[in-house]
């Protein structure tokens, strides 16, 4: 064979073998989407910041990773065989397995658990302490969205085979805008100006009639009020 030949026929093996290796890989497991919830749902009660049974927390990476009590490591980066979390929530055993008088987690948690352990067990702060980052748009080809959200909107419509809804029309919207913010109709007077010009500049005069005035505030204070706890009956539930 030619040299010449005997290097393309290299080359195609080689891309081969990248391509074989890049459609074998799984996507990145997410520890804030996919794995804290089950650690929150089944073992934060125990293994969290007010009882650290066993000397082992999965409350902050520190702890996850340091060996526990028994001086084995709960979780080895990379093999979930060596990792007693994976053992423990594997094991049938009801002394044992965790969580303990508890039910057992899914076959679907106890797999994700394991892969997001082989591929690094990567840690990661809570959503509250991470900076936001815009989201790629949905392409999709639409005369309906009017704004960027309205685009992950109709994304969710299309999966359940949905349509939008009509637009409201202008009283409709009035209403509506009304009720939600200052928990009331709109004042006749303000209703009667927008639907005398009902467009995006009569319906942000309209919205900024609301805002300013003092039931907005009302409505959404007594809201915080609630949670807060400020009322005598319903704050408490």
């Amino acid at each position: 064979m030619k040299p010449r030949s005997l290097i393309q026929l290299w080359m195609l093996l080689l891309t081969g073998l990248i391509l074989f290796e890049s459609c074998d890989q799984k996507p990145p497991i997410s520890f804030n989407e996919q794995i804290r919830p089950i650690l929150n749902d089944n073992c934060l009660v125990c293994h969290g910041g007010v009882k650290q049974l066993g000397d082992f927390s999965l409350l902050f990476p520190e702890t996850a990773f340091a060996p526990a009590e028994s001086g084995k490591k709960a979780i080895v980066p990379g093999n979930h065989q060596k990792s007693e979390l994976y053992r423990r929530i594997r094991h049938h055993d009801p002394d044992i397995r965790m969580p303990q008088e508890a039910p057992a987690l899914t076959e679907e948690e106890v797999a994700l658990i394991a892969e997001w352990i082989d591929q690094g067990a990567n840690w990661e702060d809570h959503w509250a302490y991470l900076p936001p980052q815009l989201p790629e748009l949905p392409v999709i080809e639409s005369n309906w969205p009017l704004a960027e959200m309205d685009l992950f909107v109709l994304e969710k419509l299309n999966e359940l085979s949905l349509d939008p809804a009509q637009m409201a029309n202008p009283a409709r919207l009035a209403r509506r805008a009304s009720l939600d913010l200052t928990g009331m109709p709109p004042r006749p007077e303000w209703l009667a100006a927008y639907l005398s010009q009902p467009n995006e500049q009569g319906y942000e005069t309209l919205l900024d009639s609301l805002l300013a005035s003092p039931h907005f505030g009302e409505r959404w204070a007594a809201m915080w009020l609630d949670l807060a706890r400020y009322a005598d009956s319903n704050g408490y539930e």
